[in-house]
């Protein structure tokens, strides 16, 4: 066709083949000393199709009912209870997909432990305790809180080791122990 002329226009899509990912999640896998009120934040590597159905959040066989937000490639699961304190949890995400069809690696899910505030009342003299909840900060400081200032010591003994530890707070340079744990009993001279 001798002195034709034209032009050809092409459109090119690209289809979206890639599942979307967990970038990062809140609480982290494992993570322990999670305050029972907190919200479970999920951030995703790209926009996802997730409601309320695609969450479970369980204490063992106990569902705890949660509402999904999105923003974005987050996504927020509220529970609309608040958590009981020292539990374990477990998220699992079913079913999301991103826009375009391609779904999220099936059973994606984590553990995190829960752990609320707590108090003791100690009396004078020696009193044997231990922590009823996993602490956010094991730090001794941290735990013993504004009580400090009326303990003279705190004493421990690990059995694997043998070995006493004490924390003296009047002197804590002749202490050994930094960090107090569930599991441990702890004599505190108050």
């Amino acid at each position: 066709l001798a002195g034709n002329t034209g032009s050809v226009v092409a459109t090119v899509n690209n289809i979206d083949k890639i599942a979307p990912a967990i970038s990062s999640k809140s609480p982290s896998e494992n993570a322990v000393g999670i305050d029972p009120n907190a919200n479970i934040i999920v951030t995703f590597s790209e926009a996802v199709n997730i409601a309320t159905g695609n969450v479970t959040l369980a204490k063992g066989a106990n569902l705890a009912v949660t509402a999904v937000t999105v923003n974005g490639n987050t996504a927020t699961i509220n529970p609309v209870s608040i958590l009981d304190n020292n539990s374990t949890y477990t998220v699992t995400l079913t079913g999301i997909t991103d826009l375009a069809g391609n779904a999220l690696p099936p059973q994606a899910s984590w553990n995190f432990t829960t752990a609320g505030s707590y108090s003791m009342t100690l009396v004078n003299g020696w009193n044997l305790i231990s922590l009823p909840v996993v602490p956010t900060s094991k730090d001794i400081v941290n735990v013993l809180g504004a009580t400090v200032a009326n303990i003279e010591s705190v004493w421990t003994y690990d059995a694997g080791t043998g070995q006493w530890y004490v924390y003296r707070p009047s002197n804590p340079g002749t202490s050994n122990l930094v960090t107090m744990n569930t599991g441990y009993g702890y004599w505190i001279n108050y």
